[in-house]
């Protein structure tokens, strides 16, 4: 995996040495009255 690279809609899709991505985006949802609410958003630094 780690030789895969490319443009996909959310942006650079790659991965490393291990088979992670390397775009590190995650959102964290809540569901509120039934609708999903986004609770943060930010890049994995961790």
């Amino acid at each position: 995996m780690q030789n895969v690279s490319f443009d996909g809609v959310t942006g650079k899709v790659s991965f490393d040495e291990f088979g992670d991505a390397t775009n590190k985006q995650l959102t964290v949802y809540s569901v509120k009255d039934g609708d999903w609410a986004t609770v943060k958003s930010g890049t994995f630094t961790g």
